[in-house]
């Protein structure tokens, strides 16, 4: 039986030796060598994804109805005909309840090159043991020699647009994409000098028609004949599975939960920077290693080790989706999820996902609260939860859709996508501000406090909007002076100070002015948010920080926005002993001053 654990170096050497094998075998004297029998049996042995290997007898014409066609869940035969014998070699490849089930890609591998000799060895004698191995394979084989390459399949010549002869007095590798090109040449070159045994990699290849399709390609060192020295390069058209892998690695990208997607035999497949974050460590570290490692390292996060590593063990073990919740050292509390990828009924990998959820998480007293205003808290906070998970998947596929590598849209589609796309990310930030405002008014927002360089942080925030600004034709000005540092939350103080600038520019006109200051007066820090817009009515400014208020100018004017974003930054504020004021005039424009103790009411 094979070995089912085998690295990269492992697969590729496998694939060569049978290729290899296969070679010698079919060229030998008649009857066959019993040691070059040997060999082959012991190879295919030795070959991830191969079940069992046996010597069976054939009669005459059955060959070419043995090489089957690969479907997961059902047994592969191939048979390699033994040459000078009523005998052939029956090769049974693993499926995924076998524990030689090597994975997906390595039994796809071994599947196409027993495809391709078994074809070879069902053909008529030649004298030529390359064509023997060529005769009717199904994947794309290429001769490389140092002064040409030429076709030597009928699947390379459908799929590439290429003849057997077109090619013949080209340099090896013309017909690579210029950006593969030098890896091809590396391959190549140690290929046919012998310094490695084999080589796989991707390669773009050119087509007949300007485009190109996307190989797996391996370079094989082929046996020598007449002093000539050539190369074999075999590849598996990987052109729509590769474009499927880049949409769902850009997909998983853009999640803003830590992301871990596993192949069946628990391998990472993809990491995002979210995970980074979360657990510390850098996503690319992840990929091809097995899940247990990024495991270990939630498990060295967590507040308990033997209880989460337990948790994580039997998540890994599930065939079912499973929910459930991790507490960190830090304070963290992280809400984890795994979701089997199933396909046929088989178990192709899983995803991981683990999301912060510390601002979320009730306070201890929750069940004592019992006005109506707490339940209407509670009720807004789960509703916007709910919301929220959803309104994120239907960005990210919006945002796929408008993207060029997802396919060619009209112009009419792509409007449409856009305009899904923005006024999703509209209702992502009303579900934000709701969950927000309904944990500051129920007291259940953690605050991490620390030294803030609040004149750094206000000149980070006017730059981030310049360019909105810039775009509405306002001037967008800042000064600010040196003070001592503040204590406070320096991801809260931005949102104050980002709402703020947000707010004067939506409310000027074009040609306006907003002013952003931030002095240090004393023990008090005081930043000033000045802009020349419409102004607020006198009678609605006490109102308006309350909370889905808004002025009524604003409102004829249909300016859009929620009402939430004045409530928001008060509550903040006052988070930090603070102050807001605002003092207004219609159609001259509005100052909102902070004041904010620099030592945080310490």
């Amino acid at each position: 039986m094979a070995d089912s654990q085998h690295g990269t170096a492992g697969v590729e050497n496998s694939v060569a030796d049978v290729v290899m094998a296969a070679a010698e075998l079919t060229s030998s004297p008649v009857p066959a060598d019993e040691s070059l029998i040997a060999r082959m049996v012991d190879t295919l042995l030795g070959a991830g994804g191969v079940h069992d290997v046996r010597r069976v007898r054939v009669q005459r014409g059955q060959y070419d109805d043995s090489v089957g066609k690969f479907r997961r869940g059902q047994r592969i035969l191939h048979r390699v005909r033994i040459p000078g014998t009523g005998e052939a070699i029956e090769a049974e490849l693993a499926d995924p309840h076998d524990r030689e089930w090597a994975g997906d890609d390595q039994v796809r591998r071994i599947h196409s090159t027993l495809t391709l000799v078994s074809a070879a060895t069902s053909a008529p004698p030649s004298t030529d043991p390359i064509e023997q191995l060529l005769w009717n394979t199904r994947a794309v084989v290429v001769q490389l020699q140092r002064d040409r390459w030429s076709i030597r399949s009928a699947t390379g010549t459908r799929l590439l647009g290429y003849t057997s002869e077109i090619a013949r007095h080209q340099d090896p590798l013309s017909f690579v994409d210029p950006r593969d090109r030098p890896s091809a040449l590396r391959a190549y070159v140690e290929t046919l000098t012998g310094r490695v045994h084999s080589r796989t990699l991707d390669l773009r290849v050119l087509n007949s028609e300007g485009g190109y399709v996307v190989l797996e390609s391996t370079f094989v060192n082929l046996p020598s004949g007449g002093g000539r020295r050539s190369v074999a390069l075999y590849g598996l058209d990987v052109t729509e599975q590769r474009a499927d892998e880049a949409r769902l690695r850009e997909l998983v990208m853009r999640l803003r939960g830590a992301v871990l997607v596993v192949d069946e035999t628990g391998h990472i497949r993809l990491a995002n920077e979210a995970f980074t974050r979360m657990f510390g460590a850098r996503a690319g570290d992840w990929q091809g290693q097995h899940q247990r490692e990024a495991l270990r390292a939630v498990v060295a996060a967590s507040l308990d080790d033997d209880v989460t590593r337990q948790q994580l063990a039997t998540f890994a073990r599930a065939r079912k989706h499973r929910v459930g919740r991790i507490d960190l050292a830090d304070g963290r509390v992280i809400d984890l999820d795994r979701t089997p990828l199933v396909e046929h009924g088989l178990e192709l990998g899983a995803l991981w996902q683990f999301r912060d959820v510390t601002a979320e998480v009730a306070s201890p007293h929750e069940a004592d609260a019992g006005t109506s205003a707490e339940r209407q808290n509670r009720v807004l906070a789960t509703v916007s939860h709910e919301l929220r998970t959803p309104l994120t998947a239907i960005v990210s596929f919006a945002e796929m859709l408008v993207d060029p590598c997802s396919g060619e849209l009209t112009d009419t589609q792509h409007a449409a996508a856009e305009v899904i796309a923005r006024n999703t990310r509209r209702l992502l930030r009303l579900v934000d501000d709701l969950l927000l405002l309904s944990r500051l008014e129920s007291a259940r927002l953690p605050v991490r406090r620390g030294e803030v360089d609040l004149a750094g942080l206000v000149a980070t925030a006017v730059a981030d909007r310049q360019f909105e600004a810039e775009a509405a034709e306002i001037e967008l000005a800042s000064e600010t002076s040196v003070g001592p540092s503040l204590v406070g939350d320096p991801g809260r103080l931005a949102q104050v100070v980002d709402n703020l600038i947000r707010n004067a520019i939506k409310f000027s006109a074009r040609g306006g002015l907003v002013k952003v200051t931030a002095r240090a007066e004393g023990p008090w820090w005081t930043i000033r948010v000045t802009d020349s817009g419409m102004g607020i009515p006198p009678a609605e400014l006490e109102h308006v920080t309350a909370g889905f208020e808004r002025g009524s100018n604003a409102l004829a004017a249909g300016v859009a926005g929620s009402g939430l974003g004045l409530a928001i930054c008060r509550e903040l504020v006052e988070l930090h002993h603070g102050s807001m004021t605002i003092e207004s005039t219609v159609n001259v424009g509005t100052e909102v001053t902070v004041t904010l103790p620099a030592r945080g009411g310490e």
